[in-house]
């Protein structure tokens, strides 16, 4: 009974989660179409928004910042759209500083107000359970390597990572060194202007991601030995 009422849960949140991303967009689309910027193309609403000057590119900053924490949308989806209406250098600089920003609001949520909030993110406190145990006593190289391959949802274990042992000194060097690569990854691999979203283009990413699998689960297994260097370099918080 419990089993179900959890997955009944989980499909519940996923429904509204889903219900509010719908209303977002559409409410999007209907501003958008009331200024006519539905009809323009891509290089038009560019100019469009260059014309709006540095209050269009914090407005996407706050948007990269929110999908982090209390927004449902996949990083991708607001990198991609960066990408669309800014282009890549602006897009990756204002989904770097909006995620950071947003990853250690995130962070600090899961410390402070600890698994009501994180299972909240999650949507599933069993899911939660399984990335603790899972990073038990490694979390600084188990979490790194979530973070640096794409196989995972790094915006969500920011709020795990709040429940662990990892101290904030940690957490940043993840952050700094994980999100710029994650984010420099979207936009190569996943506009569409380098590989193609057709043929080669899907077996390849679909590879890369087989390929990210299977180096986490080489480096988990491993991941005694290399916890123990860190460990060195940044001390493991006290219980």
């Amino acid at each position: 009974m419990e089993k179900k009422n959890t997955k009944a849960h989980v499909i519940l949140r996923l429904l509204l989660s889903a219900l509010g991303l719908s209303l977002l967009v559409l409410a999007v689309y209907l501003i958008l179409r009331h200024f006519g910027i539905t009809e323009l193309t891509t290089e038009q609403i560019r100019a469009y928004i260059a014309d709006r000057g540095v209050f269009a590119f914090w407005v996407f900053v706050l948007l990269s910042f929110l999908q982090v924490t209390f927004i449902p949308i996949p990083s991708t989806v607001t990198v991609l759209a960066g990408n669309l209406l800014f282009g890549p250098w602006l897009s990756f600089l204002g989904s770097l500083l909006g995620t950071w920003l947003g990853s250690s609001l995130a962070f600090l949520l899961g410390r402070v107000i600890g698994r009501p909030f994180v299972n909240w993110v999650v949507g599933d406190g069993k899911t939660v359970d399984k990335y603790l145990e899972k990073a038990r006593g490694r979390e600084f190289v188990v979490f790194f390597f979530m973070f640096l391959l794409p196989a995972f949802p790094d915006d969500a274990l920011c709020a795990v990572a709040g429940v662990t042992k990892l101290r904030w000194p940690q957490f940043l060097f993840i952050q700094a060194v994980c999100r710029p690569i994650g984010i420099a990854g979207t936009l190569f691999f996943m506009t569409g202007e380098v590989i193609p979203y057709h043929g080669w283009g899907i077996l390849l990413l679909l590879g890369l991601a087989a390929l990210s699998i299977l180096a986490f689960l080489f480096t988990y297994r491993r991941a005694d030995r290399l916890q123990t260097f860190f460990d060195k370099l940044f001390p493991p918080r006290k219980p």
